[in-house]
């Protein structure tokens, strides 16, 4: 097995990855899995935040459009 070498370079790229992945796992946290923009509170609840169903809406619009276009 070769040995594990870290010069400075690969440990800035090192301590970059962590920090990114810090950030990510704390909006995670705080926000949940909703990316609307909204303040999004009640998305794990049914029916979701008004963000959340437009987006829902323009997806289900856009799928009739495509359809529509097939036909």
């Amino acid at each position: 097995m070769a040995p594990l070498d870290l010069n400075f370079s690969s440990l800035v790229v090192l301590l970059a990855v962590v920090a990114l992945a810090f950030l990510a796992v704390r909006r995670i946290v705080r926000r949940g899995l909703c990316d609307s923009g909204g303040t999004c509170d009640s998305c794990g609840k049914a029916g979701g935040c008004s963000s959340c169903s437009a987006v829902d809406k323009m997806v289900a619009d856009m799928e009739r459009a495509a359809l529509v276009k097939k036909l």
